[in-house]
C-alpha cells in the first residue's frame, strides 16, 4: 500500500497588509493558517519597506513589497506556497517653527535653525510681503518694519508625506540714534 502526501490547505486572511510608516510590527503567523504540521517561514522581497525576523513582520520604509509565505512538506502533506502584498503609507511628519519677532536693522536669519521636524525632506520658504522681508534659500533678510507671514513648505521624502504651515513675522522699527558734536550750534 502507498500513501500519497496530499496538498495542505493555506490560507492567508488577508492577501494586502496595508501599513503606515512608524506603524507597530506584525505577526505574520496570526494572518496563516494551514491543516499541515509543516514548518511556516517568510521572506521579504523588498528590506527597504520591511524585514522580517521569524514571523514578525517590521516597517523599516514606505513603499510596497511582497512576503513570500513558504509551508514546508511534512510527512503527510506537500509543502505549499502563497504571497502577501505589503503596503507602507507615507505618515505626515511633524512640523514645529518658531514665532520670529525682529527688529529693523536686525542680522539677517536662518530660517532652517527656527524649523523642528522629524522629516528629511527638503524646506522651502517664501514671505508674503518682500517690504517688511525677502528670502533667499533659507536666509531671511529684513527691509523694512511692518508684519508678514513666512510660509514654509517641507517637501515630501521617502517615509514621510510633504506639509505647509506659515510662521508670523513681527518687525519692530529700529530706535533712530542721534548724534550732536559738541562744535555743532544750536540756534535759539
Amino acid at each position: 500500500l502507498i500513501v500519497s502526501k496530499i496538498n495542505p490547505s493555506l490560507t492567508i486572511t488577508s492577501s494586502t497588509i496595508n501599513k503606515t510608516y512608524g506603524d507597530d510590527p506584525v505577526l505574520l503567523s496570526s494572518l496563516v493558517s494551514t491543516n499541515s504540521n509543516g514548518q511556516l517561514s517568510f521572506t521579504s522581497n523588498d528590506s527597504n519597506v520591511a524585514t522580517i525576523s521569524g514571523n514578525t513582520l517590521t516597517i523599516v520604509g514606505a513603499g510596497t513589497t511582497t512576503i513570500n509565505v513558504t509551508l514546508s512538506s511534512s510527512s503527510n502533506y506537500n509543502g505549499a506556497s502563497k504571497n502577501i502584498n505589503v503596503i507602507v503609507n507615507q505618515i505626515t511628519p511633524s512640523l514645529i517653527l518658531s514665532p520670529i519677532n525682529k527688529t529693523y536693522g536686525d542680522s539677517p536669519i536662518l530660517l532652517s535653525s527656527l524649523v523642528s521636524t522629524n522629516s528629511s525632506g527638503s524646506l522651502l520658504f517664501t514671505s508674503n510681503d518682500q517690504n517688511v522681508a525677502t528670502i533667499s534659500g533659507n536666509t531671511l533678510t529684513i527691509t523694512g518694519g511692518g508684519t508678514t507671514t513666512i510660509n514654509v513648505l517641507l517637501n515630501s521624502s521617502n517615509n514621510h508625506t510633504s506639509v505647509s504651515a506659515t510662521m508670523p513675522l513681527v518687525v519692530s522699527r529700529a530706535n533712530p540714534s542721534l548724534t550732536v558734536s559738541s562744535s555743532t550750534k544750536v540756534a535759539c
